[in-house]
């Protein structure tokens, strides 16, 4: 029974330190024009982490200005990449319609 256990916790040191990517670390590299490059890029990885990290730096950044790349990298990728992708373009897009405008009264702006 502790067989099983050690081989796990082996496993998982292993894994760990094959140097695996967080959503903290491309956070921070998103930030810079090249970062957000390389996060773009990181999308189209075959790890499914550097995706996972890559697609919530990316969320996290809530820039908007990202909706062009993202699209023509949607319109060009094949079904695994545009999952990927979808959850970013609609939440940006969300943002999108919520920082819209304030309506409006007779010129005043409406208070909450």
């Amino acid at each position: 029974m502790k067989l099983p256990f050690w081989i796990v916790l082996v496993g998982l040191v292993v894994a760990c330190s094959r140097g695996v990517v967080t959503a903290a670390d491309v956070t921070v590299s998103a930030r810079t024009p090249s970062g957000i490059d390389q996060t773009l890029s990181n999308l189209s990885s075959e790890d499914s982490a550097t995706q996972e990290a890559a697609a919530t730096a990316l969320m996290a950044t809530g820039d908007m200005r990202l909706l062009p790349k993202l699209e023509d990298m949607r319109a060009n990728a094949d079904r695994g990449l545009r999952m990927v992708i979808k959850p970013i373009v609609d939440l940006l897009k969300n943002k999108a319609k919520l920082a819209g405008k304030r309506p409006t009264i007779a010129g005043q702006p409406r208070r909450i």
